[in-house]
Parts: C-alpha cells; sequence; structure tokens
C-alpha cells in the first residue's frame, strides 16, 4: 500500500496541539516524531527528492548548524556543557524546518493552500485543547494525572486554593503545553497568517469563528508577553509596509459584528465584574513596567533582572568568549549563576557568542527577504507579522525548540497561487 505523504505531513499540523504528552527526554515530543518520519522517508527516497532553490534563510539555518559542531569544537574544554542542547538545535531545524521544506517541496509541490489548510486545522485544535485544560483546571482535573507528562509545570495556572467564581476567574490554562505563557505563544504565532487565510481566501463564518476562539483564548491565558508583543509586532510590521502595502479601507460586515460584540461584552465585563476586570488590566500594566506586588506575578520583575545580569555577564566577558561564547549549553549546564537567561537572543550570545546570533539574525533577514519577493500580496503582512511576534516574544522565553517560529520560517516559502483563488 502507498501511502500519500501528504497525510503525514497533515498530521504533523496536527500533532503541533499534542505537544507535551509522551515528551519523556523533552526532545521527543509528538511534533517531532512525525517529522523524524517524514526525514527518514526522505532518506530512503534521497536518489528521486529534488531539492528546492535555496535562498538566505535555508543558508543562514545551514550555515548554524555548521557553526554550532565548530563552535563545540573550540569550547570543548568548558566543564559547562550541555550536549542535549546542541542536539536540540540539530533536531529542530532538521526536522522543523529542513524536512519539512523538502516535504512540502516534493510531496505537496510548494502549495501553500494545502500548508494552510492544514495549518488552519492545527491552530483550531491548539485552541481547543487550551479551552479544555480550563475547563478541566477550574473543576480541579489536571491532565498530569491522566497523560504521562513530563516536561510541563504542574501547577502553572492551577489555582488550586480558590474556589467558585475566583478560580474561574483567574485560572489559566495551558493547553498541551508545559505552562500558559506558551500556548498563548503557539496560539498568537500562528493566528495572523490562519485568519488572515480564512479572512482572504475562506468563509466568513470560518473566519468569525476562528477569530472569537482566538481572542477567548488568549484572554484565559493572560499572558502580558504575547499581548503586548502581538501589539508591538503590529506597530512595526505597520511601519515596514507603510509605503509599500496599502491597506483596504473597505470593512466587511462580519467585521463590524465582530467589533460590535467585543465592545459589548467588554462593557458587561466592566459593569458586571469591575474589581476583576480593573484587576486584570492592572497585572497586564504591571508587567508592562515591570513592576511587581504582592498580588501580582513575580515574573516581570524576574525577567528584567535575568536579562540584566545575563547581559552584564556578556559584557564582562573575555573578547573570545564574547565573539565565540562559552560553548553549547554553557547556561542551561550550570554555567551562569541564577539559572535561565529568560531570552533566547540573550542565551544564543552566552552560548555561542556574536557569531551564533549574528547568524541567528540573518535567518530573520532572509525570512524577509522571502516575503517581499513572494506573490502572496493578501499574506504578506501578516507572514510579517507573524515572525515580529515570534521575533519580539523571544525576547521573554528561550522556546525556541518550540515549532513555531520555524513553521514560519517555513512559510515564507511557499507562494499562494492567487489568481487560482480569485
Amino acid at each position: 500500500m502507498v501511502i500519500n505523504l501528504k497525510y503525514i505531513i497533515l498530521f504533523f499540523f496536527i500533532s503541533l496541539f499534542f505537544y507535551t504528552p509522551f515528551n519523556y527526554t523533552g526532545v521527543t515530543p509528538l511534533p517531532i516524531i512525525i517529522a523524524g518520519i517524514l526525514f527518514f522517508i526522505n532518506f530512503i527516497k534521497v536518489y528521486r527528492l529534488r531539492l528546492p532553490k535555496f535562498n538566505l534563510l535555508d543558508y543562514s539555518l545551514l550555515y548554524f548548524l555548521i557553526y554550532l559542531l565548530i563552535n563545540y569544537l573550540l569550547n570543548s574544554n568548558q566543564i559547562f556543557l550541555n550536549l542535549n542542547h546542541l542536539l536540540a538545535y540539530f533536531v529542530v531545524i532538521i526536522f522543523y524546518y529542513f524536512t519539512l521544506r523538502i516535504s512540502i517541496f516534493n510531496f505537496a509541490k510548494d502549495n501553500f493552500k494545502i500548508i494552510l489548510n492544514y495549518l488552519t486545522i492545527g491552530f483550531i485544535l491548539i485552541i481547543f485543547a487550551g479551552i479544555a485544560d480550563y475547563i478541566l483546571l477550574i473543576n480541579k482535573i489536571v491532565i498530569e494525572d491522566y497523560l504521562p507528562i513530563t516536561q510541563t509545570n504542574r501547577i502553572a495556572g492551577y489555582l488550586y486554593w480558590m474556589e467558585g467564581f475566583n478560580a474561574t476567574i483567574w485560572t489559566r490554562p495551558r493547553g498541551l503545553y508545559p505552562e500558559p505563557t506558551i500556548l498563548a505563544y503557539a496560539v498568537t504565532s500562528l493566528a495572523p497568517i490562519v485568519l488572515a487565510y480564512a479572512y482572504y481566501y475562506k468563509s466568513n463564518y470560518l473566519y468569525f469563528t476562528l477569530i472569537i476562539l482566538f481572542i477567548f483564548c488568549i484572554i484565559l491565558t493572560r499572558s502580558a508577553a504575547s499581548i503586548y508583543s502581538i501589539i508591538l509586532a503590529l506597530f512595526i510590521t505597520r511601519l515596514i509596509f507603510i509605503n509599500r502595502y496599502r491597506i483596504s479601507f473597505k470593512i466587511k460586515k462580519i467585521n463590524i459584528l465582530i467589533i460590535f460584540l467585543f465592545l459589548s461584552m467588554t462593557i458587561y465585563l466592566f459593569y458586571s465584574f469591575k474589581w476583576y476586570f480593573f484587576h486584570y488590566l492592572n497585572v497586564l500594566y504591571m508587567k508592562l513596567i515591570f513592576i511587581n506586588s504582592d498580588n501580582l506575578s513575580i515574573s516581570a520583575q524576574g525577567r528584567i533582572e535575568r536579562w540584566q545580569f545575563t547581559l552584564d555577564y556578556y559584557l564582562n566577558s573575555s573578547f573570545y568568549n564574547m565573539i565565540f561564547g562559552y560553548g553549547p549549553g554553557y547556561e542551561s549546564a550550570g554555567g551562569l549563576d541564577g539559572g535561565t537567561t529568560v531570552n533566547w537572543y540573550l542565551n544564543l550570545l552566552i552560548d555561542y557568542g556574536f557569531i551564533g546570533f549574528f547568524i541567528i539574525v540573518l535567518a530573520f533577514v532572509g525570512a524577509v527577504k522571502n516575503i517581499f519577493k513572494s506573490k502572496n500580496y493578501n499574506l504578506k503582512f501578516f507572514l510579517i507579522l507573524s515572525l515580529s511576534f515570534c521575533a519580539i516574544n523571544l525576547l521573554t522565553h528561550t522556546g525556541f525548540y518550540f515549532p513555531f517560529l520555524w513553521i514560519i520560517f517555513l512559510l515564507t516559502n511557499l507562494t499562494l497561487d492567487e489568481k487560482a483563488q480569485k
């Protein structure tokens, strides 16, 4: 029996919501396993495969992998090394990016429409998993009691000391990710592309349903990092396109309906739950200005303290370490006092130096270049928006090993046949 490999690609996008269960080692989430199967199939059919034309993004990621090996050799005498960290980069870049890039090129003919349909399914499942987790948590049901989940923060979002309405209000869902912040990162990174695709090329009903579910999910996660990241990304993207992209002022009736419902719900919440409403906004504001109180999360001040410490640590390093870093996984192996950098770019500077950081910047530049060269006229703005969101949000965590940035990178290589859509 011959299996249509497009279904395996579909299964990969479906698996995005099922990230944490059975992830025993931290490098074997279900999306990695599915991408690994595609890699094995590509390896078997290597003589029949065609390679897509490489661009700056492809070369940047390829050079980054080569540099990782060179960096390891240069820092092999470093006592604080974590080879799992090195392996993680190879796995996510080879499986999430290059394997899917080659598979889609050969077995899906770089058909952006097919991939966006698959991505929409994955997006919906991620949101449903988040909402389902919220319903379970407010009823004091923890998924970890029923699924073998080892790479997660069990208490994240779980307010076991609250009852009734308070628990309903303040519980934060994680879906099947380690914490609410990552659920928000997953949903918001994909939302601009999926929503734009539904808006321009699918039905109003799908667009309406998706945007309502997205807003609901983001409100539940209460992730200040994602909320501010998407606002800043929208501002930056608009500046980038200010003279290149004309936004239509023709507003569809469906948008008027969405705005009306959103304003109505906001007014209702304000008058019915005024204290909770203002406290919710106060939490977001305090995190924006990095101030904590006894009633607020310590994550805001904790992040900025780690950023300051890590940046000072890097700037006071030797010239050699500033250029080449301290070696793979130096931070996670205990070389950096106090633990994580809580910032992917600072992590790159510490572990791989300015060279590693610069190559990743080149990858972002290559992705932007791909978008501007593409013929995805209606989606260019939203591809840049998703890419900008990922770039900004990764200032607040080190989750490079999640698939979403690499998926956005991947999408910049594809072109939607707009004429066929019309």
